[in-house]
């Protein structure tokens, strides 16, 4: 899952911005995929998607439900595309194959979770990334929301 937002760059100008938030799953039905989304997507949000069936009924769930169907050669309408997620999932594969070359189902999270956190803190220059990760990895636990702040800053 992506989310789209706008940050205050160091020169004060606002500028789009996006986080992402992936893990594993077993399946992508409408099972498994459609309460994930209600656990971290807050109600009334824009969920854009593709024309995978499983997001069928989104709106019944309280959120609008936008889609471009790929199927049919549309890759965007307006600002209604999911080109970054698809950045995102890129960024990933290239990362497995030019670092690690496979992957194990057992430690595919892990794998997962770096590319997250490359991701949603790319923005910040490598001796930020450096502080902020070794803050993290002496127990100084730091929610995303503080990470946007301080990437705002």
């Amino acid at each position: 899952m992506m989310e789209r937002t706008y940050i205050e760059d160091e020169k004060g100008d606002i500028v789009p911005m996006s986080y992402v938030h992936a893990f594993v799953v077993e399946k992508t039905d409408k099972a498994t995929l459609q309460p994930i989304i209600k656990q971290f997507v807050a109600e009334g949000s824009t969920v854009i998607t593709d024309e995978l069936n499983a997001y069928n009924g989104l709106s019944m769930l309280g959120y609008r439900h936008a889609m471009v169907n790929h199927g049919a050669e549309e890759y965007a309408n307006g600002d209604i595309f999911t080109n970054s997620i698809e950045g995102f999932w890129s960024h990933f594969r290239r990362m497995i194959t030019g670092c690690y070359h496979d992957v194990s189902d057992e430690h595919l999270q892990g794998y997962i979770d770096e590319a997250v956190y490359r991701w949603n803190t790319r923005k910040m220059d490598e001796s930020e990334r450096f502080a902020h990760m070794f803050d993290m990895s002496i127990g100084m636990i730091v929610r995303w929301s503080e990470v946007k702040l301080c990437q705002a800053a």
